[in-house]
This record gives C-alpha cells, structure tokens and sequence, in this order.
C-alpha cells in the first residue's frame, strides 16, 4: 500500500515591510542635520514569502528603483526634504509607503553691526537662510557675552564689540570684532545696556 502525500503551501498574500535601519550624517540641533544624510532602508518578506524584489523610492519628487532588499538613499543640499519609499515582492505584493522628512542646514548664519556714525549707539542684523536664527550674542570691550535683544547705547568713545549668532540647526558663526565710537579717545569702561526702544 503507498501513500502519496503532497505538501500544498499557502499563496503569499503578505506585502514585504521596509525599515530604516540607519541615519548618517553630522547631527544638529532641533532635529535638523548639518550635513548630507544617506538614509539606510532594508525591506524584509515574510517566512516562505516569494523575497523582497525591489524598493521604490522618491526623494524630494525624484522617482529610484532599487532592486533588491536594501538601498541607501542620499538626502543632499540645505533645506527640507521629503523621502518616501516602499518594497515589494517577487510576486507583487507592494507594501503601503512609507516617508521620511530630512532637514538639512549646513551653512553658518551671517550677523551685520549697524553703528550710528558717532557710536553713540549699534544693532546687529542677523540672518540664515535655512533653519533661522536661535540667538546671537555679543560683549563689548572683552566683558562676558551677552543675548542681544535690541539697539545697544554707548557713550562715543572706542569700543570694541565682538559678536556671533547659532542657527536652530546650531551651526555658530565665527566671532565678528568690530571698532565703534571715536578712535581718538580713548576706550572707557562703562556699563553697557540694551535701549528699551
């Protein structure tokens, strides 16, 4: 007596699932980068699947195939950008996409020093182009640094104002040194204090 036994398996009706397994690039602040960013994907099938055939991804509108279960997207250029994606398998079974949102702010913030012509007084204009400005700071003749929130009076003599700004991204600019006031007197310590206007 024979017994013919066949082993029947069950169609895969299961979409693979695509994770993002690594982020590289030089970290900021308030979840923004300073620097290109390679997203690491990995798409795994499910056990007996049919396999992981391609990744399909659109980075900022721009549309990549990755056959394969792995890609490594890089995210360039300062900005926000948008990267979605999604796998699927031999047999067709396309997962749900998924997206990512990279911020991205490599460049220093620049600060101007406006002085009225007798240096009676100064502001500083600060400007990024990206994340935009978290602080800027100055001192005025070595003192410690200072928040700036508004027009700076002095007394006409020399001075010499140091200042910087950090973006939100926490890029720092160099420090600036600016000379104010009359050259030919001399530098005088007096106490310093925003204007309330």
């Amino acid at each position: 007596e024979f017994s013919n036994t066949r082993v029947i398996q069950a169609p895969d009706t299961l979409a693979p699932t695509t994770v993002v397994e690594l982020r590289t690039g030089t970290t900021g602040s308030n979840g923004w980068y300073k620097s290109n960013v390679t997203v690491k994907l990995k798409a795994t099938d499910n056990t007996n699947g049919s396999g992981v055939k391609e990744i399909r991804i659109s980075l900022d509108g721009n549309a990549s195939v990755v056959a394969g279960s792995t890609a490594s997207p890089v995210v360039s250029g300062d900005g926000i950008h948008s990267l979605s994606y999604y796998a699927s398998d031999v047999i067709g079974n396309t997962e749900n996409t998924k997206s990512e949102t990279i911020k991205i702010d490599s460049a220093k913030p620049t600060t101007a020093l406006i002085s009225e012509p007798r240096g009676t007084w100064f502001t500083l204009d600060a400007s990024d182009a990206t994340s935009g400005i978290a602080t800027t700071k100055y001192a005025i003749d070595g003192a410690a640094s200072q928040p700036y929130i508004g027009r700076v009076n002095l007394d006409g003599n020399k001075h010499t104002i140091t200042f910087y700004s950090e973006d939100k991204a926490g890029n720092i600019e160099t420090t600036n040194i600016v000379s104010v006031g009359d050259p030919t007197k001399p530098t005088s310590k007096v106490t310093i204090s925003p204007s309330p206007n």
